[in-house]
């Protein structure tokens, strides 16, 4: 990962998702952009000097922060953008142009800018971007080190397409990798495909030579499963992947990803099935 791009409205929460970018950036020797956007609510300010100041505001907030967090990189470059528009398709349109690897963006954010990225503006960010997405709730206080990652197998193909990412970012970090069977049906052949990619991801990450522990869980809510086991095992991320085709064995698609994204305390890095991000670029 060479080009990070962090989501920012200057509320409290959108800043703790910031200095969680830092914190990455700095691991990966990346850059990192800072993205405001004026979702064109300017429709609700009448005059063109309310609009200027609203820019000129935002301009001199990044300005502060620049300063503030510039030396903090010394591998990489710290910039920011301010662009107008639909919120969060500007924030992936930007990233797309930035050639970013990754989005990184707070849940829930007040502000003097306008609250943006409250539970649904975050899980749209998360459909529309064809890039991975890191969320993080303001709860969830910045780590200098990533040291367990959370990856829950379902009984999906795709559900081992995250290894490829969680086997990068744990190679910088020297994090432990936890991969935990979900099994939310009693039906065999569900459970055979859990246990086929389950096995077949702790051979990947043996032969990356990247630590790793298994566990499993049983339920009928894929999420609270999920956080259990990373709050019982002190993760500092969970990666999961969104927006799979519509089956009985599809474990993360609407409600199950979007409760991960709205309620975990813990960050969590969504990621989308190759075949939806060729979708997205045609």
């Amino acid at each position: 990962m060479e080009k990070l791009l962090a989501a920012v409205d200057f509320s409290e929460c959108s800043m703790n998702a910031f200095r969680h970018a830092l914190n990455y950036a700095r691991k990966l020797d990346a850059d990192l952009t800072m993205a405001w956007v004026d979702p064109e609510t300017f429709k609700f300010i009448s005059s063109e000097e309310e609009k200027i100041e609203a820019t000129t505001r935002a301009r001199e907030a990044f300005d502060g922060i620049w300063k503030q967090y510039k030396n903090d990189l010394p591998s990489g470059e710290l910039k920011y953008l301010i662009k107008r528009g639909q919120v969060y398709e500007e924030i992936v349109k930007t990233a797309v142009e930035e050639e970013a690897d990754l989005i990184i963006a707070g849940t829930h954010g007040v502000s003097g800018f306008r609250d943006f990225w409250l539970g649904t503006n975050a899980f749209r960010l998360i459909m529309a971007s064809p890039l991975p997405v890191l969320t993080i709730r303001e709860s969830a206080p910045p780590v200098e080190n990533i040291d367990n990652i959370v990856v829950p197998i379902d009984s999906t193909v795709e559900t081992k397409q995250k290894n490829e990412i969680v086997a990068l970012l744990a190679k910088q970090f020297r994090s432990t990798v936890h991969v935990i069977s979900v099994y939310s049906s009693k039906m065999g052949e569900l459970r055979k495909l859990v246990d086929t990619h389950t096995k077949e991801s702790l051979q990947y990450f043996e032969q990356q030579n990247i630590p790793h522990e298994f566990g499993y869980r049983e339920g009928s809510n894929v999420t609270t499963m999920a956080l259990e086991y990373a709050r019982a095992n002190s993760a500092d991320l969970i990666v999961i992947m969104t927006e799979q085709e519509i089956k009985a064995s599809n474990l993360w698609m609407g409600p199950y990803a979007k409760q991960m994204v709205n309620y975990s305390e813990i960050p969590v890095l969504s990621i989308k099935p190759k075949e939806l991000v060729r979708s997205l670029k045609e």
